[in-house]
């Protein structure tokens, strides 16, 4: 992973990151890993178990931000015309946690487009017999 010094400026404008925290999980992660590349760490951080990953929480808020972050200007110009799109939409019934979840889905549609949804909706339909008689439970 990146060396956190180098981007303190950046990462105190989030007041989700303890920058003190977050030097000290990377660097931790870093020994844990040996990961030095962002996919690679990406990839460890999803192998881990959820034990695992409650040692660095500071370290998945960084993820968080990072898949969040606009990598051109036209995604960033994109992105703030969804923002405002769902914003009006939605007004002011979104929380700001789902909010997030929104405009990570909107502006990761090639990566959403590649799952397969079967187990997902097949969990969704089953959770209520309501449910469970709307849309049924599909075997493919």
């Amino acid at each position: 992973i990146f060396r956190v010094g180098e981007f303190s400026k950046n990462l105190k404008q989030y007041p989700e990151i303890d920058f003190i925290k977050l030097k000290t999980e990377v660097k931790a992660f870093r020994n844990v890993t040996g990961i030095t590349s962002l996919h690679g760490a990406r990839a460890a951080y999803r192998n881990m178990s959820p034990m695992e990953r409650s040692f660095y929480p500071q370290v998945l808020q960084l993820f968080k931000i990072l898949l969040v972050c606009p990598v051109s200007s036209s995604s960033s110009e994109r992105s703030f015309s969804v923002l405002r799109c769902l914003k009006t939409w939605r007004r002011s019934t979104l929380s700001q946690e789902r909010l997030n979840h929104n405009i990570v889905t909107l502006a990761h549609k090639e990566v959403l487009d590649e799952l397969d949804l079967t187990p997902i909706l097949n969990e969704i339909s089953k959770r209520t017999v309501v449910r469970k008689r709307l849309f049924g439970i599909n075997k493919f």
